[in-house]
């Protein structure tokens, strides 16, 4: 129920503002708690276009890339993460969001210690 109301309230923002940075990501994370993962996704796209060079823009639009079940464009979009220099090994062991994908021998390779 409260999420719910968040997404109101974020969607209310950005009909005021469009261009409110913290109210889009705000809405992105409320659609994504609430399993609304498509629009999730419609909004982490949109950050990435409005912040290419963004790790944590990139590895949000992982995280929806991978509750979609779309492994592909999750994995690329979590190379581009790391490449830009996300690097919490931790949230990567364990961020429920990217279950579908841990398994996958390229997200291994790709999270794997390089020399």
């Amino acid at each position: 129920m409260f999420h719910e109301f968040e997404v109101e309230l974020y969607e209310a923002a950005l009909r005021h503002d469009s261009k409110n940075v913290e109210a889009l990501y705000s809405l992105g994370n409320a659609y994504t708690r609430i399993g609304r993962y498509d629009e999730g996704l419609e909004v982490d796209a949109r950050l990435s276009k409005m912040f290419p060079d963004n790790a944590t823009v990139r590895y949000n639009l992982a995280c929806s890339f991978a509750l979609l079940s779309r492994t592909d464009e999750a994995l690329e979009a979590l190379r581009c993460a790391m490449d830009l220099g996300f690097d919490d090994d931790r949230l990567l062991a364990t961020d429920p969001d990217l279950r579908s994908i841990r398994r996958d021998p390229r997200f291994q390779e790709l999270i794997a210690p390089h020399p």
